[in-house]
């Protein structure tokens, strides 16, 4: 067994979980998806002192928030450490709401108590009075059917019948409503289109996105700069407040001797495994995620001369890990409605044979197709892959019939993104009248690009020494029967 087994196990029940897993990040990416988060700690700080009791605990300018903003926040030691981060919401003149990490809701609630005193400011714990309910993707605000809040932006909202209030977040909305309905918001927003989806699926989006959390990356001895999060949570304007020296001293007169970076993986490994550079270890193993759009990736807080470039030992088990600037890179939208191929489409046409734009040909880029392999199955995504006009001679709907050749078509370069996730070391192997292709090993719990050229056809892949993963089937035609194929443009 390799190493990252115990992880992938920890993160997913099976291999059909995991594939279902994909099929969630894919909800994230192109449509809604709805997570329920009503376990973080939540406060509520009111009182006429709020504001300015707040502006003397927390690192960013709480004070400057007019009623309907936010921000990001994080509550320090004396040395600077982050003891715990936060979502700071001002919702009247002197009402602030609080949201944190379910580990840190009693040590914050404890210091704010601690420090109030002699102050008009009443802290309480609205954590089983609150639910939060997160959408996620490119239609939370229209499923929400709210306007598109800028990032800790509020207000206030209905969703059939039910009072809440909507938050505008990195990657959607969040829906903050008494607990008691949160199973009717639940309900009502997935009769508007939004798909439940596990944290498992939107842990992938955070670590894509390289945002840090508390508790995986961050700890009780990180610092703001080398977590990354001075930009979004410090305010170097606003007057005094604990650990303020040490953060500006670093800011103005030195720089961080760690700091946050991704990681490309060779396989999943865990959460806390040593990395090292030669014989130095440099840190530890923040957030690991299998990302159907990078492979297997992670954050964490390495030493300075962990540059990007460099590459990494991950525990004992031989993963390898190659250090990357965050974040890990734009992921283009998925949806392919007729209405995105006709835009994309009048782009390309535009200006074409003018002096500026010559009809010259270019290179087609190479199509991209993620496999996916499990211990009971191979999934492709997408199944279907098309390179021209319709031909006069249709492709055979069954693999292994004969193919006549189709006049006018060429074959198509194709790279193969696959991941293993089983504990087998396997190979994938393409087969079809026209053409077969095998791949250099697909270790388990790892990933490879496989580059081959595949002839219009039917083709089976499937994966060497995994006998009971049943072989999946892709297409490759000229042709596009109907607007529910799927149709891969340069």
């Amino acid at each position: 067994m390799r190493g990252g087994a115990t992880f992938l196990e920890s993160v997913v029940m099976s291999e059909a979980t995991t594939v279902e897993l994909d099929a969630q990040y894919r909800q994230l990416r192109e449509e809604c998806g709805m997570v329920d988060r009503s376990g973080r700690g939540k406060l509520l700080v009111e009182g006429p002192d709020a504001p300015e009791f707040l502006q003397g605990q927390l690192t960013n300018d709480v004070e400057g928030l007019e009623p309907g903003e936010g921000c990001y926040a994080a509550l320090l030691d004396r040395k600077a450490n982050i003891q715990a981060d936060m979502r700071v919401l001002r919702l009247a003149e002197g009402a602030l709401w609080l949201d944190t990490e379910p580990a840190t809701r009693e040590l914050v609630h404890r210091h704010l108590r601690t420090y109030k005193i002699g102050r008009e400011v009443d802290v309480d714990d609205v954590s089983e009075e609150r639910a939060i309910v997160a959408l996620l993707g490119p239609r939370s605000a229209e499923i929400a059917r709210t306007a598109a809040l800028p990032e800790h932006a509020s207000e206030a909202a209905r969703v059939e019948g039910v009072e809440c209030l909507a938050v505008g977040t990195d990657a959607g909305v969040d829906l903050i409503a008494a607990a008691t309905d949160a199973e009717r918001l639940r309900e009502a927003l997935a009769d508007r289109g939004a798909v439940e989806v596990g944290e498992e699926a939107a842990e992938i989006l955070r670590v894509e996105a390289g945002r840090p959390r508390h508790g995986v990356e961050m700890t009780s001895e990180t610092m703001p700069a080398e977590a990354g999060i001075v930009e979004r949570a410090v305010s170097f304007e606003k007057g005094c407040y604990i650990g303020q020296e040490p953060v500006a001293r670093l800011h103005y007169k030195g720089r961080p001797n760690r700091r946050l970076r991704g990681l490309r993986l060779s396989a999943l490994a865990e959460l806390g495994a040593t990395l090292r550079l030669a014989d130095k270890e440099v840190g530890r193993l923040g957030g690991v995620a299998l990302s159907p759009a990078h492979g297997p990736i992670a954050l964490a807080i390495v030493r300075r001369e962990a540059e990007p470039g460099a590459e990494l030992a991950v525990g004992e088990d031989g993963v390898k890990a190659t250090v990357v600037d965050l974040p890990f890179g734009e992921i283009p939208p998925m949806r392919r409605t007729l209405g995105g191929l006709m835009a994309v489409a009048a782009l390309a046409l535009a200006g074409c044979g003018t002096e500026e734009h010559a009809n010259e040909p270019r290179p087609q880029p190479p199509t991209r197709v993620s496999v996916t392999v499990g211990a009971d199955e191979v999934t492709v995504e997408p199944g279907r892959i098309a390179i021209g006009p319709e031909p006069s001679q249709q492709i055979p709907q069954n693999v292994g019939a004969e193919q006549p050749p189709v006049s006018g078509d060429a074959p198509l370069d194709v790279v193969l993104v696959a991941a293993n996730l089983t504990d087998v070391d396997s190979r994938l192997e393409v087969r079809g009248p026209r053409a077969e292709a095998t791949s250099g090993p697909l270790f388990a719990n790892g990933t490879i690009d496989m580059e081959t050229t595949l002839p219009t056809g039917v083709y089976t892949i499937s994966a060497a020494d995994i006998p009971a993963a049943k072989p999946a089937r892709l297409v490759v035609g000229p042709f596009r029967s109907s607007s529910e194929n799927d149709v891969l443009l340069p």
